[in-house]
């Protein structure tokens, strides 16, 4: 950045870089963010996080157009999957992950989450035997189902989002939900809405 220009938030980087499709950043602390370069924004169910530079310390993706839709706060198997395999290793860099949950491109709000925990060594597979505990294996499977089955129970999707939030902080998962008040948007207990 040049000196004397304005350092973009990653608000304005992330609406900017609106494509309809998943996209990831990394951040370093009163940077903007970098979109990583692995990012290739060819589905939006795949991010690709490269190496995070020295210094970055959050891991920044996009859920597009999840408006309204309580299972788009919260991280997905794979979203954990990535950040249990780089965040809580010991002395790693990354310390938070953040969600940009959109609107058609707005930004409604933010899910900020990460380990209470830190894991010894890196989880590269959390479904592989030889990589986590059953007991790890178990609160995924689990995990997994419950966000498999939220269309099929609509109606449920309270008491859904309750249960989603019991097994993260099971599983030592620390969440914060933080609305886009600016455009007017609140947290609503299981997802963002406009006031």
């Amino acid at each position: 950045m040049l000196k004397g220009t304005k350092r973009a938030s990653p608000k304005e980087t992330i609406t900017r870089e609106y494509t309809g499709k998943e996209r990831a950043w990394y951040k370093k602390p009163r940077e903007e963010p970098r979109r990583s370069s692995k990012d290739k924004g060819e589905s939006y169910r795949s991010v690709f996080f490269g190496e995070p530079k020295p210094g970055e310390t959050m891991a920044i993706h996009n859920h597009p157009s999840a408006f309204g839709l309580s299972i788009h706060t919260l991280p997905s198997v794979l979203d954990l999957k990535l950040a249990l395999s780089a965040a809580p290793v010991v002395g790693g860099q990354i310390r938070s992950h953040a969600i940009a949950v959109q609107n058609e491109g707005q930004l409604a709000g933010y899910t900020v989450f990460n380990f209470t925990q830190k894991k010894e060594t890196p989880k590269k597979n959390l479904l592989a035997a030889d990589e986590t505990t059953k007991s790890e294996r178990d609160w995924l499977k689990e995990y997994s189902n419950l966000l498999s089955n939220w269309n099929k129970q609509p109606f449920d999707s309270k008491r859904n989002f309750r249960r989603a939030l019991e097994l993260l902080k099971a599983m030592g998962v620390k969440i914060k939900f933080t609305p886009n008040k600016k455009e007017g948007y609140q947290f609503t207990g299981h997802s963002f809405a406009k006031a």
